[in-house]
């Protein structure tokens, strides 16, 4: 034998060992207790201001403030009117959202500085989570009667002579119709985008007026002077003349505007800060209507039928006539042909038909009263949606039942 050379790889043979090892772990250091969090700190009470004025100018009372809450403030120079306030104990967040709701103003913390400008329009954009579809229905529904009368016609024979009466003439009609035609459109993103629109115009109408004032104002005074009043009406006409052209200038670089994107699901706003919050509402508004949905179930079972039931379910069995639920099956087997049977009304509970005022129903080969075609239904009065499992489980009398599928679908509303 050659032995290997002494760099050769070889595994090293690992001989048995008489007695089995075990193994051996350390012994688990004793758990100790936990330590318990401390209670948790009272926050701090925010501090609060009482503020009453009438009539004041709002940036004497935004330096008070800044005054007595040891904050540093800038305003924007075209920050101007007057506002009439009673707050008593209010935080100064909540007095600020007060001022602004009488004079066009937003305001936004920085630190230790309190910013004071006026509301600008901004771009913000918003997630419309609705499929990019448009849906139209159309239906119609028609009905027509028509009367029409006939002539009469009568013949008498007797001892050798014979009378013919005859009655002709051109039937009478009466003739009546009736239609119903319904229709239903279903564009959601384009009723959007239009009604965005015409809220952000109307919204622009206000901010106009607040900061510009109506087209309409004039001061009249019937005690001036001739020049006195000639002056005031040229003073006047400059004042209109320079509204006009601010409103003019609002409308070409400050008015809102939408831009949407339909596939994608973004609508981007460009308002001011209040019709921003308008646009929220109307949008939350309109998505909790839209989006909701709608299940639907349906169960196929496949029943592999027993000895006793070769040639069929006998749903009939399913039915429970005692307490009206359960499925409901019907058909004609009249002897000719006979779909429709207007002398007998169909009975949901039994799956027959019963006689009804006009008349006996006319009985089938097998000796049943027909019934109006073929009927299925399914009732379960206990439940707003009926017991799938319970029929389910009726079916195994037949044969052994196998559930191949239970497909669910949801859908959106409308």
């Amino acid at each position: 034998k050659i032995p290997p050379s002494a760099g050769h790889i070889e595994s090293k043979v690992v001989t048995p060992s008489s007695e089995p090892v075990i193994a051996q772990a350390p012994i688990p250091k004793p758990v100790k207790s936990q330590t318990t969090l401390p209670p948790p700190k009272a926050l701090p009470k925010s501090q609060t201001y009482s503020v009453v004025v009438n009539e004041v100018p709002v940036k004497e009372i935004l330096f008070a403030l800044a005054r007595e809450s040891n904050l540093n403030i800038d305003i924007h120079p075209s920050i101007q009117g007057r506002v009439t306030l009673n707050a008593v104990d209010q935080t100064l967040p909540s007095i600020l959202e007060r001022l602004a709701k009488q004079v066009d103003l937003t305001y936004r913390m920085d630190g230790n500085v309190l910013y004071i400008t006026p509301d600008q329009p901004v771009l913000r954009t918003y997630k419309i989570d609705y499929v990019n579809m448009n849906r139209d229905t159309k239906g119609f529904i028609g009905a027509a009667a028509e009367i029409s009368s006939t002539g009469q016609s009568a013949s008498t024979n007797g001892g050798g002579s014979s009378t013919t009466t005859s009655t002709s003439g051109n039937g009478a009609k009466n003739s009546s119709s009736t239609s119903i035609d319904s229709s239903s459109k279903n564009h959601l993103w384009e009723s959007l985008i239009q009604n965005l629109k015409e809220l952000l115009a109307e919204t622009d109408k206000e901010v106009i007026v607040t900061r510009f004032g109506s087209v309409g104002e004039k001061n009249s005074n019937e005690n001036l002077s001739a020049e006195d009043a000639k002056a005031l009406a040229d003073s006047s006409k400059a004042e209109a003349d320079q509204r006009k052209e601010q409103r003019s200038e609002y409308k070409t670089l400050f008015a809102a505007n939408v831009i949407a994107n339909a596939e994608t699901g973004v609508i981007s706003v460009r308002a001011t800060s209040k019709q921003h919050e308008k646009v929220q509402e109307f949008i939350d508004r309109v998505m909790g209507s839209a989006r909701k949905q709608v299940l639907i179930e349906a169960t196929i079972v496949e029943v592999i039928l027993n000895d006793s039931f070769q040639a069929g379910i006998d749903w009939s069995r399913l039915n429970n006539g005692a307490n009206n639920s359960g499925f409901v099956f019907g058909q004609s087997l009249g002897t000719k042909g006979v779909i429709f049977n207007p002398n007998v009304n169909f009975n949901p509970n039994t799956g027959t038909g019963v006689a009804n005022q006009f008349g006996a129903g006319a009985a089938n080969a097998f000796g049943t009263t027909p019934t109006a075609g073929f009927v299925a239904g399914y009732i379960n009065p206990a439940s707003a949606i009926g017991n799938i499992a319970a029929s389910i489980t009726l079916l195994k009398q037949f044969g052994d039942t196998k559930v191949l599928s239970s497909p669910k679908l949801m859908v959106l509303n409308n």
